[in-house]
């Protein structure tokens, strides 16, 4: 089957077996005005696989029948030209790392934006014309050498000027090449070499300044000059503009008469961003084994609590009040509760959160909320003031992972009034200009202590609270786990000593 490589305008193929996804992908693109077309699976994306010709498709990974890494495996024997994004909603990191190795040009976890896919696609077709015109471009290079030694044998002027050419390819493959002697000194070098490791002269000497790291090694070029290998490793190296970066390089001897090595050819990548992935990988594959360890570990701890709380309240009912002992037997019974309170947070984090299904008013789970603090917040001698849109319509979601969020982030404003306050809570209609879709904004605000500007990015983090012994440090980390979930986003804004704003916002 002859097929032309070059497309006058590229054309997507979107296959995802949930028809709203579909419908979503097809508006977007369309708004962006790409050609498209879509499939249910990947039995029908197959059979137009073989019929048309795309730039970029967007696979769903599970899918029946042919599932989108399955899928990805044949488009890559019939049009190695197609970028394929992959997508999913479980985004395990043996499947990510599967895709990737299998040709994806990127994985991007549901829900996503429509600006984190159409970035994606622009540079998918980047890519793709830089794939074409470089296997174009080795294509006829060999019949481009022979033509250009018949030329250069004419004249000294046309060698100078295929000299020239030559130069300006080399300039912009994107990569570091140069060219050194056995002494290692710097016969010839690409703008990427001068940017990367400044004016030297000596490869050597350029070395000197490598940064130690175990897992890469050090560089260099006297193995190839002594042995007459090719030899490929990584090193890292402290740039001229302060930079650490990490570089992937290939020796290649030249040799000259009696077998032995007369220059070296470097080609060096940068793999700093490469390299960073692989290790944020790595490190989320080790977070999920710690979160099953905690997961276990809670469940085992969780019965002898249990059993030393009963037995420490069952003494102090039968205890006398003044006894000398009622109150370190408090202080066991805080503690106790305490802990119980920690592995309960921690249990609830290590859990998937339920599927969302229910209709939802934010009015009511709002107002159930203020009814299970009501006590709490009279105590305290906390206002609250309640501002809600009466159009807002309901959203499909999971009401009580909603109040737990919504009592968090009380309980969180309570602690941060120990004067007393006011809460405002403002719930209204919000349009995403940038997605064209509407959402449901939520405000709550509170005029408490604020957070130090040096604690605002940690706030989300597991185990960070501001309370002491009181907070177990988990109650905000859950609650952005519950939004994210719904497929919104959570942020935290605060001026130390004038209050915090927490501003939430969840697809309608």
């Amino acid at each position: 089957m002859n097929i032309d490589h070059h497309i006058s305008k590229p054309r997507i193929l979107v296959v995802d077996d949930d028809p709203a996804v579909r419908e979503a992908l097809e508006k977007n693109l369309a708004y962006h005005g790409y050609d498209f077309d879509s499939a249910k699976d990947g039995s029908e994306a197959l059979d137009m696989i073989k019929n048309k010709r795309y730039a970029v498709g967007i696979y769903d990974i599970l899918m029946p029948n042919i599932d989108g890494i399955e899928l990805l495996a044949l488009t890559n024997k019939i049009d190695r030209d197609m970028m394929v994004i992959m997508t999913t909603g479980k985004a395990q990191v043996e499947i990510v790392i599967e895709t990737l190795k299998k040709g994806a040009f990127a994985f991007i976890r549901k829900p996503f934006s429509f600006d984190e896919i159409h970035a994606e696609i622009q540079k998918a077709l980047k890519q793709r014309e830089l794939c074409i015109e470089n296997r174009d471009y080795h294509r006829n290079l060999e019949e481009l050498v022979e033509q250009r030694t018949a030329e250069l044998r004419k004249s000294k002027i046309e060698l100078i000027l295929e000299k020239e050419k030559l130069e300006n390819v080399l300039e912009s493959i994107g990569a570091g090449l140069q060219i050194l002697n056995s002494r290692g000194d710097i016969i010839w070098k690409n703008r990427f070499v001068q940017k990367w490791f400044g004016a030297v002269d000596n490869w050597n000497r350029a070395l000197e300044e490598q940064t130690s790291d175990s897992n890469l090694g050090k560089c260099s070029e006297c193995d190839v000059v002594q042995n007459g290998e090719v030899s490929t490793h990584q090193f890292s190296f402290k740039c001229p503009d302060g930079k650490v970066r990490e570089f992937l390089v290939n020796c290649t001897p030249i040799i000259g008469s009696f077998r032995k090595v007369v220059k070296v050819v470097s080609l060096i990548q940068d793999v700093t961003e490469r390299n960073r992935i692989e290790r944020d990988l790595l490190h989320s594959e080790r977070l999920a084994s710690m979160g099953e360890i905690a997961a276990s570990l809670a469940h085992e701890i969780n019965n002898p609590i249990g059993i030393i709380l009963g037995l420490v309240q069952n003494i102090l009912a039968d205890l006398d009040k003044e006894h000398p002992l009622n109150e370190d037997l408090k202080i066991i019974e805080t503690e106790t509760l305490r802990t119980g309170r920690v592995i309960k947070s921690l249990l609830e984090s290590a859990h998937e959160i339920p599927a969302l299904k229910e209709e939802v008013d934010i009015l009511e789970i709002w107002k159930s909320s203020l009814k299970f603090l009501d006590y709490t917040l009279k105590e305290n001698k906390v206002a609250v003031v309640t501002r809600v849109d009466s159009e807002l319509p309901p959203f499909i979601g999971n009401p009580e992972q909603l109040k737990q969020v919504l009592i968090n982030i009380l309980l969180n404003a309570i602690n941060a009034m120990p004067e007393g306050g006011k809460i405002i809570f403002n719930a209204d209609k919000y349009q995403n200009d940038s997605h064209r879709k509407s959402c449901l904004q939520i405000e709550i605000i509170d005029d408490g202590q604020g957070i130090e500007p040096g604690n605002i990015d940690k706030v989300f983090k597991p185990f960070y609270t501001s309370k002491g012994r009181k907070g177990t440090g988990l109650g905000l980390a859950i609650s952005k786990r519950i939004i994210e979930r719904h497929g919104g986003n959570i942020q935290i804004k605060s001026e130390f000593g004038k209050g915090t704003t927490c501003n939430i916002k969840l697809p309608i």
